[in-house]
């Protein structure tokens, strides 16, 4: 049993340390969002171009402070882009993004 304490602890140690989940090098942007969907009429409403409105977004009030995202955010996602919306309400959209679980 002494053995196996021993040899627990450091794996347990060196668990403690890695993040919660960590983004893709594809989609190296970590953001905590109110919304994840299409990007839609985003595209439009924010002066973006050169993406489909069926690429996955994150938005709504994103930020990359926390990782994890706190409670209380719906959505924690891994995005390829981050651009400013133009209409500047909803802060900045993440494109081509996965949503990920926190």
């Amino acid at each position: 049993m002494f053995k196996t304490t021993i040899l627990l602890l450091p794996m347990l140690a060196a668990a403690a340390t890695l993040p919660p989940w960590a983004c893709p090098a594809a989609q190296p942007n970590h953001l905590c969002c109110f919304s994840f969907g299409p990007l839609g009429n985003l595209t439009t409403e924010c002066g973006i171009s050169g993406f489909d409105p069926s690429t996955p977004s994150a938005s709504g009030f994103c930020t990359s402070a926390y990782n994890p995202c706190l409670q209380g955010t719906p959505a924690a996602a891994c995005c390829e882009d981050v651009i400013p919306c133009a209409a500047g309400e909803d802060g900045p959209i993440g494109v081509n993004c996965v949503e990920v679980e926190y």
